[in-house]
């Protein structure tokens, strides 16, 4: 375990080793309690077996923290963790487990903050080969979790009854190699917002809108496009400002060797305006997240390749017109699995793994003033 502290300008930033057992901080997932400390979902890959890990973090930096296993695979895979934190401020993590008689997403729901004995159950057996499940609850706790089947180049949605998913409906969004990056929000009604990339021979980035809680019909729209061979909508992170407008950050290549950080904004609830904004340029913004000041200002964590690096861009105002790109770690190989959560008074939290020395790291990065 260790701790780096630096000040350049006016950043002053910690990074925490959280855990360095085995190859730790993959998939990793972060939500902040009720009393803005962090707890980090992730996958540990040792010899012999696959751990979906907890972290609970006794402060904010996470210097002091115990972790825990939540499941563990012998001989098996788990490829992908999502975490929210329920009413009672208790642990729920959707993942994809590989037992090598077949795959299928998982919810683990913890019943203390250690989650010494949770509820595990099989929410779905259609996620073959997905690194993409993510997990959101509903005002009652109930989850509502999508994922990608990249055997069958499916889209799915799950919609759970009750707390624990006993009960659950399955939506197929679509096929066609849609979804491979996705993320989900809830509007203000409670009904799914998905948005995913689009693969194929028409790449783009897609959002979607569920006509109902349990999102029996939809509709979509493609908001950005790319001729191939280049991607739009890699690693795709969503979040829906006020009027449950959507604001979706991610990676954009108009050639295999061109990409930039986009942040996209639809200026009506149906998408059919938007206004995009480079935040970065280069091998950058892949593993990105995404989270939204009290005035809808963008905040988002990404992973610059090139360096490599954890970067962090800040944008004083909605329309972001001067990103604010701080660089916070290049140690090893830092940045990839990013995972951002804002504290109150503005300070920017980040778990994500260096990929060098299998480490999950804490970034803590206090707010820049805006110049």
């Amino acid at each position: 375990t260790s701790t780096t502290s630096t000040t350049t300008g006016f950043l002053s930033q910690s990074i925490m080793v959280v855990d360095d057992v085995d190859f730790a901080g993959l998939f990793a997932s972060l939500q902040l309690s009720a009393a803005e400390l962090p707890r980090i979902a992730y996958v540990a890959e040792g010899e012999t077996q696959m751990e979906l890990r907890l972290a609970v973090c006794h402060d904010v930096s996470c210097a002091t923290r115990a972790v825990v296993t939540v499941d563990s695979l012998s001989n098996g895979f788990i490829l992908a963790a999502s975490l929210q934190l329920n009413s009672q401020d208790l642990a729920v993590i959707a993942y994809s487990a590989d037992t090598g008689r077949g795959m299928a997403v998982r919810l683990a729901v913890c019943h203390d903050v250690l989650c010494t004995a949770p509820t595990i159950t099989v929410v779905s057996a259609n996620a073959v080969a997905t690194e993409e499940v993510v997990l959101r609850l509903d005002a009652l706790d109930r989850p509502r979790v999508t994922f990608f089947d990249g055997e069958m180049s499916e889209w799915y949605l799950v919609v759970c009854g009750d707390t624990v998913c006993s009960s659950r409906s399955e939506q197929l969004l679509s096929g066609s190699h849609v979804g491979v990056s996705t993320d989900l929000q809830l509007d203000a009604q409670q009904r799914p917002v998905l948005a995913a990339q689009v693969s194929g021979s028409s790449p783009g980035l897609r959002v979607v809108w569920c006509n109902s809680t349990d999102c029996s019909g939809h509709t979509d729209v493609l908001v950005d496009s790319v001729a191939q061979p280049g991607r739009s909508g890699v690693d795709v992170a969503l979040q829906l400002a006020t009027g449950d407008l959507p604001v979706l950050a991610y990676n954009h290549e108009t050639e295999l060797a061109a990409s930039s950080f986009r942040l996209l904004r639809c200026t009506d609830s149906a998408c059919s305006s938007v206004t995009v904004v480079t935040l970065d340029t280069g091998a950058v913004g892949t593993f990105g997240s995404l989270q939204l000041a009290a005035n809808d200002a963008p905040v988002a964590s990404y992973y610059d390749a090139a360096t490599p690096a954890l970067k962090l861009v800040r944008c004083a105002t909605a329309a972001c017109p001067v990103p604010l790109v701080q660089t916070v770690d290049t140690a090893g190989d830092a940045g990839q699995y990013t995972s951002l959560a804002l504290l109150s008074q503005g300070a920017a939290v980040i778990a994500y793994q260096d990929s060098a020395n299998g480490q999950l790291k804490v970034a803590v990065v206090p707010p820049l003033p805006m110049i």
